[in-house]
């Protein structure tokens, strides 16, 4: 995330490869904040957000207000590479922190499953750092589905990341038991899923699962998990919950992660 001041007021705005997306504040001149932008040679094109994230796919509407008509764009992260239309599949260069921070969490020669997996980041930067584990992302958007399996060639993991289309409920019903950690990083509806995450845990597997909570909320993510997890006759276990990135005011991001017996 990047910085400018224009009018007395900042606006944040996030670059994935040469594409700047903007919120304008209210009363800015939107144009004189994409000229200031593209003043930065690397960015060819300046969107502004159109809409907020809509659907199961998660990606939201955009309007392109300078340079390229083009947002087709290659990202590059931690050494790694990521291919992808901006306006058709989810991404967020904010959370690449956070994603070597789930890679550092991973053990040697586990079996992950990474649900709403999107473009591939989270199951390839696994990979990349930890050659020894095997990956399956499940994703549910199409678009989304086929630049993560061309992410895979781009960053020659193609052995051990394992594609697949579909919701997770189908995808996933015959996968019980198979996983040493599960990833779920959609927080607008992960906590639907719990019940298919734990169930495709192994005995002691570990679940990262992301939640949207207001200041004073820290602990909400936890109980959906104890609760979903007492469900199932199992209990979570050193459940941690910790902020990722500011959300809107006074709410934040979070993630929630518990080991599973």
């Amino acid at each position: 995330m990047q910085l400018i001041q224009l009018m007395g007021e900042p606006n944040s705005y996030d670059v994935i490869g040469h594409v700047a997306i903007i919120e304008v504040p209210e009363g800015a001149d939107e144009k004189l904040i994409a000229e200031n932008i593209m003043k930065n040679k690397s960015i060819r094109t300046v969107v502004k957000k159109a809409s907020a994230r809509e659907g199961v796919h998660r990606t939201r509407q955009l309007k392109i207000i300078a340079g390229e008509k083009n947002l087709e764009t290659i990202h590059k992260e931690h050494g790694m590479v990521y291919k992808l239309d901006v306006g058709k599949a989810y991404f967020s260069p904010r959370e690449g922190e956070e994603r070597q921070r789930i890679t550092n969490e991973v053990k040697d020669n586990e079996t992950v499953l990474v649900m709403f997996a999107g473009i591939g980041a989270y199951a390839i930067a696994i990979t990349k750092k930890k050659p020894t584990t095997k990956v399956y992302a499940v994703e549910i958007n199409s678009d989304a589905y086929e630049y993560m399996k061309t992410n895979i060639r781009l960053n020659r993991v193609d052995a051990l990341v394992y594609p697949l289309k579909g919701d997770v409920r189908v995808v996933c019903k015959n996968m019980d038991g198979k996983f040493d950690r599960v990833v779920m990083p959609s927080p607008s509806n992960a906590h639907e899923f719990l019940d298919v995450a734990i169930k495709c845990l192994k005995k002691g597997g570990w679940i990262h699962f992301y939640t949207i909570n207001r200041e004073g909320e820290e602990d909400a993510g936890k109980e959906l998990l104890a609760k979903a997890a007492e469900k199932l006759g199992r209990n979570a276990i050193n459940a941690e919950s910790r902020k990722v990135l500011p959300y809107a005011p006074r709410m934040w991001k979070r993630c929630v992660e518990a080991q599973i017996n």
